[in-house]
């Protein structure tokens, strides 16, 4: 028994705009999935309704969900379709897989959904949803937004420099010629700062930034569903980091609203438009802010278009070309600039979909992106995690070294005179080294080939 072709059709539209989460197999991410489901049910519930009255003996069908058993979890990947006769009794109860590799962390939609008889396996139990219409009016900011002020963007992971503010990481930095760090407000990974420990430490390191004529792009949630936190306690934490960062817009390129909202660490609502909407409405107009980004691997989805500039993560199976392509379709097709946020990362030890260890990927990373008019990129340094310049090694220096050589110096940071004032007497912390003379640029370039080499 096939799958209807028009119902087909409306689970490849769903399935477009919604992409299927990604993760790591655990439970966390298969109740994301479960959730994901859910919301597919409902749309099919609703483009395809069964009749409210019965005529004479006529048997009446109802799109929904279904579990193999009163006790088990609900499906994460099963469409069912239950018969019933004219007294309301179950006739008949169907099912069809629409992913693959479901439980895997890397589901794919199936080309040709298997179809089960769940009245003949085991009695399963069919479970009624409500019709819902996700695909239309897709919500969007309703706020008169500012767009990403610079042309391009090029900057480096830095997730937690703020938390601790080492001035020699912003020295590295300046002297491979990069000026913009991308900071996570709080993660209880790595240092476990609390929400309230993230604003914190926000306001002293965007005024650092500001004295050394650097700037930042911010993600303001994360981890929502590992720390256990409510739509209201989300929306709380946004308002108060969207007030501390409107007073910096002369450091503060742009913001997004969550790191990789169908990531198994975030609630599910993290990926409901609506709410996204919502929080959307609490953050400064004068910031850009982008709603979120894919989990690596999925394509760009609607439901996270709607802010005024869309971050990408890329799919860290392809080449930088390969994803610079991705990008710019869907830059093209939404309308908006497109940033390539966190590609694979950098280390000197290459490890299968999650670091490599050749410096000219960043070289190839940002010129694949300028080439493909981007919005801009980061580079994603192993180090730059904790931001931590004691970890820094060979690869990693000259990978920064390549990056910081393209990017484009109409994109660097633009502060205002009074913000580009050279630090007071009272401030004691280093002024980084300027950017290096064009013999000692060549002088680590021979070297890195020869570290290659060897």
């Amino acid at each position: 028994m096939n799958l209807s072709p028009a119902v087909f059709a409306r689970v490849r539209e769903f399935v477009a705009v919604y992409p299927p989460p990604t993760g790591d197999g655990s439970d966390a991410y298969l109740d994301t999935l479960r959730d994901w489901m859910r919301r597919l049910c409902e749309q099919i519930r609703h483009d395809f309704p069964c009749p409210d009255t019965h005529e004479n003996d006529e048997v009446v069908f109802e799109w929904g969900w279904k579990r193999a058993s009163h006790t088990r979890p609900l499906s994460k990947e099963t469409l069912a379709l239950q018969y019933r006769d004219a007294t309301g009794t179950q006739t008949g109860l169907h099912g069809w897989d629409l992913l693959r590799s479901a439980s895997s962390g890397s589901p794919t939609l199936s080309d040709d959904p298997a179809h089960h008889d769940l009245v003949a396996e085991d009695h399963q139990v069919f479970v009624p949803v409500d019709p819902v219409d996700h695909l239309s009016h897709l919500p969007v900011s309703t706020v008169n937004r500012t767009p990403l002020r610079a042309s391009f963007i090029a900057s480096t992971s830095s997730f937690d420099w703020h938390l601790h503010r080492d001035t020699r990481w912003l020295v590295f930095l300046a002297s491979v010629g990069i000026s913009t760090l991308r900071l996570v407000v709080s993660s209880v990974y790595r240092q476990g700062s609390t929400l309230e420990d993230g604003r914190a430490a926000l306001r002293p390191a965007l005024n650092l930034l500001r004295r050394y004529n650097m700037t930042a792009m911010v993600t303001i949630n994360t981890d929502t569903r590992t720390r256990g936190i409510d739509r209201e306690t989300c929306k709380a934490h946004t308002r108060l980091t969207s007030d501390i960062l409107c007073e910096y817009p002369d450091v503060v390129l742009g913001a997004r609203l969550f790191n990789e909202n169908s990531h198994s660490v975030e609630q599910s609502w993290a990926s409901d438009p609506a709410f996204l909407q919502e929080l959307d409405a609490v953050v400064d107009p004068s910031i850009p802010l982008a709603w979120g980004a894919n989990h690596g691997g999925e394509p760009v989805s609607a439901a996270l278009a709607g802010g005024s500039w869309i971050a990408f993560h890329s799919d860290r199976g392809k080449t930088p070309e390969e994803n610079a392509r991705i990008m710019h379709d869907a830059q093209v097709r939404f309308n908006k600039a497109v940033v390539d946020d966190e590609p694979i990362g950098i280390y000197h030890e290459a490890q299968p979909g999650r670091r490599v260890n050749d410096p000219d990927w960043a070289a190839r990373q940002i010129t694949a992106a300028m080439t493909a008019g981007l919005g801009g990129t980061t580079l994603h340094l192993d180090a730059g995690i904790v931001a931590d310049v004691d970890t820094l090694d060979n690869v990693q220096r000259d990978a920064a070294l390549l990056f910081g050589q393209r990017i484009p110096r109409f994109a660097s940071a633009s502060a205002s005179p009074s913000a580009s004032a050279s630090p007071s007497a009272e401030d004691t912390t280093p002024t980084p080294t300027p950017r290096p003379s064009f013999w000692q640029r060549v002088r680590r370039f021979i070297r890195s080939l020869f570290t290659i080499v060897i």
